[in-house]
């Protein structure tokens, strides 16, 4: 799994040698997490933006559909920052 500051979210598939790309990312904002549920169905993206982001991965895990957006904090965090989200 890899970010960068363009938005999106990119995951190296090592069985199919493919790098799938998941869009729609973050706005004009930077990834700052990601994390693919345990049984490698769902991406899951936090970005400076302040929102979470969920995507499904099809069954072959060489592409993804961009499924909802949740917004989490109120706020842009600038994207060199830490936030502390207490629930």
């Amino acid at each position: 799994m890899g970010f960068s500051n363009d938005s999106h979210m990119s995951i190296f598939n090592t069985a199919s040698e493919k790098t799938v790309l998941c869009k729609p990312g973050h706005g004009e904002c930077s990834v700052l997490f990601g994390a693919v549920d345990p049984n490698g169905k769902h991406i899951a993206t936090t970005g400076t933006d302040g929102y979470l982001n969920i995507y499904k991965l099809n069954d072959t895990q060489d592409s993804c559909t961009f499924v909802e957006k949740f917004k989490i904090i109120e706020r842009r965090v600038p994207s060199d920052s830490t936030i502390d989200l207490k629930f």
